[in-house]
């Protein structure tokens, strides 16, 4: 894999602002970057016409370009976040006004990757909390997916949703099937190969199942099928294998480390990642 494919997650830079993010990233040698849209980074409730054409000049003067909008969490909607990831209030949220929400919140995202030319916006089904079954899920998942449809489809995003434990979309099958359901050319799935071996999936085999309809990739090492996103070559996956997989896939899209875990040291994290990119060249 080309150097150049590869970009760095913001999300690891969570105790700092987010022009300090991208300075840092740009500095250790990526070309790309994907950008939190949450808080501390893009809260996009506040994010003002002036903050997006301070990001759009900082991305032009860093030469960065970006991977994907990461739109999935929303810790900057409450005043006392949890410090796990916070998914509500997401698209099958029990109150029809939270579920309002998050598609306003959504379409404000795919604005923001269409100013910025991300190649992908990215967001999550939510959770199964009290009063949501899985059939009541599903029904609230495709009326809102159809409705981001529309709405990208006019503004000319992309955007693709990643599946994660403990969310209603939990697995790589889950994922193709939904994505095929919808067959939509604005609408393909995000994979994180560290997050589908801790759910006790082939990385590999799940690059496979989404062949065709890849929007998006997150990269991280893990171990011993923990959720614990590692820097490259401190946990046990292969990825010479998983990158063999992605080509014959045909994927040909950036490639992020999202290596959140790692907000009390973020710059050590993106330099042992370029580090570890240059010595499988």
């Amino acid at each position: 894999m080309e150097l150049s494919r590869f970009a760095f997650s913001t999300h690891a830079y969570t105790k700092q602002t987010l022009q300090h993010a991208l300075t840092q990233i740009a500095a250790a040698g990526f070309k790309a970057v994907e950008i939190l849209a949450d808080k501390p980074h893009a809260w996009l409730d506040t994010f003002t016409a002036t903050d997006h054409a301070r990001l759009i000049k900082q991305l032009d003067k860093l030469k960065l370009s970006v991977s994907s909008i990461d739109a999935r969490c929303t810790s900057g909607f409450w005043s006392d976040p949890s410090p796990e990831p916070v998914f509500e209030p997401s698209l099958i949220s029990r109150s029809r006004e939270l579920r309002e929400w998050r598609i306003a919140y959504c379409r404000k995202a795919l604005r923001l990757g269409k100013a910025v030319d991300a190649r992908n916006v990215t967001f999550a089904s939510g959770r199964m909390l009290n009063g949501v079954p899985p059939e009541l899920a599903r029904t609230l998942l495709l009326d809102g997916l159809k409705r981001l449809i529309d709405y990208a489809d006019k503004l000319g995003q992309r955007f693709s949703l990643a599946c994660d434990a403990a969310l209603f979309i939990e697995k790589t099958d889950e994922l193709a099937a939904l994505v095929k359901t919808l067959h939509s050319k604005i609408f393909g799935a995000a994979l994180n190969v560290g997050h589908a071996a801790a759910c006790g999936e082939d990385p590999s085999a799940a690059v496979r199942k989404l062949a065709g309809h890849l929007f998006h990739v997150e990269l991280a090492d893990i171990r011993a099928k923990k959720r614990y996103p590692r820097v490259p070559g401190e946990g046990e996956l292969n990825f010479r294998a998983i990158f063999a997989a992605l080509n014959k896939a045909g994927y040909d899209g950036a490639l992020t480390w999202n290596l959140y875990a790692h907000d009390e040291d973020p710059d050590a994290a993106c330099k042992k990642t370029i580090k570890y990119l240059k010595r499988m060249k």
